[in-house]
């Protein structure tokens, strides 16, 4: 039986940077798919299995990382494990456990390994 490769959704309104993550994670094997705001992310998460993991960035058009956090919070969609990509520093406050934020610009090696990490833990 062949093995499918995980599946990371990542959702950052900056191109460049989403499609830079995107090239580094199937370079490692997963499967990435991009949304550039946090309403196309929340529609795929509607529409679509969910992914194994989620790279979210917390400041965006449309709909920013921490609505689309709160979404998964409430049960509108799937919660997915999460990992923030942002220059928002902690005094935002973050809707995530603070060892899953990376602040740009990322430590490619530290965001693979949280990505593996997210997806081995059982949900």
């Amino acid at each position: 039986m062949q093995r499918v490769a995980p599946i990371v959704l990542v959702v950052d309104d900056d191109a460049d940077l989403r499609a830079s993550i995107s090239e580094l994670l199937e370079d490692h094997g997963y499967i990435a798919i991009e949304a550039e705001d946090g309403r196309k992310a929340l529609e795929y998460l509607r529409q679509q299995p969910a992914p194994a993991c989620l790279i979210l960035d917390l400041w965006m058009p449309e709909l920013d990382g921490w609505s689309l956090a709160t979404a998964m919070g409430k049960g509108d969609v799937p919660s997915v494990p999460t990992i923030l990509v942002t220059g928002a520093s902690s005094d935002s406050g973050y809707p995530v456990p603070t060892r899953q934020v990376l602040r740009k610009p990322i430590d490619p090696e530290r965001l693979l390994t949280l990505v593996a990490t997210l997806i081995r833990k059982p949900t």
